[in-house]
């Protein structure tokens, strides 16, 4: 990470950061040779010079009768991130005791369908599926398609995190696609006369749909009637699809 986009997330403005990047090329400099090296206007440079003085990141100094400006001590930026993460942390912790009551007072208004385009959506339905806190998750998919469209090390982080939340899964696919075992998960393969490109998972009182790479779009349905169709479809497919040894 660059220094000026550490002091961005600090929470300094853009002039602040390019008057400060100038400034440590030279070590000391003037407000008028500030304003000529960041190309900003010199009475704008002063505003910038405060701002970054209240952070302890800059001092100023009298040489020879002329004000003249010194970056301060950079373990001040260390510092300062650390009091940044404390202060997130906290907010991270305050939060996290309002948010129950926030989900419970939006719940009333929350669309039934969400659509996501890009693959993306893929990367938001399976963050969904690991708040659902559901017991078991179901998967109709072609697992090399959706490996393609997010990757392998995404998919072993959802398994990771999935498994901490004791969330089981069983996951049907085409007929002897390439499959590596995970950790509580059944698999089995449908019949060799089922093809598909698009998946769905089912979890709670939604159902996921997935497209392929092609199209790249996801969309999520909420109903306890709709979910409980799906899931009678998967059963179904279930009863008829064969286990196979996965490596």
């Amino acid at each position: 990470m660059g220094i000026e986009e550490t002091l961005s997330k600090l929470g300094l403005s853009g002039g602040a950061i390019r008057v400060y990047a100038s400034l440590i090329t030279q070590k000391e400099a003037s407000a008028k040779r500030l304003a000529l090296l960041s190309g900003l206007p010199r009475t704008s440079v002063y505003d910038y010079l405060s701002e970054l003085s209240k952070m302890g990141l800059v001092v100023e100094l009298d040489v020879n009768n002329k004000k003249v400006f010194r970056p301060d001590d950079p373990r001040n930026i260390k510092a300062l991130l650390e009091k940044r993460i404390r202060e997130l942390e906290t907010g991270k912790k305050e939060f996290q005791k309002a948010l129950p009551d926030l989900v419970k007072s939006l719940g009333s208004s929350e669309p039934r369908i969400k659509f996501y385009s890009g693959s993306e959506g893929f990367i938001v339905v399976l963050a969904d599926i690991i708040r659902s806190e559901t017991g078991e998750a179901l998967f109709l998919w072609p697992y090399g398609e959706m490996t393609d469209l997010i990757g392998e090390e995404y998919l072993q982080d959802f398994t990771n995190r999935r498994v901490q939340e004791g969330i089981r899964v069983r996951s049907i696919h085409p007929h002897f696609s390439p499959k590596k075992s995970y950790p509580d998960e059944k698999v089995k393969f449908a019949p060799k006369n089922m093809t598909w490109q698009m998946g769905y998972a089912i979890y709670g009182d939604k159902v996921a749909f997935i497209s392929s790479r092609k199209e790249q779009f996801a969309f999520i349905v909420q109903s306890q009637d709709f979910t409980n169709l799906q899931k009678a479809q998967f059963e179904v497919i279930w009863k008829v699809s064969k286990k196979v040894g996965l490596t």
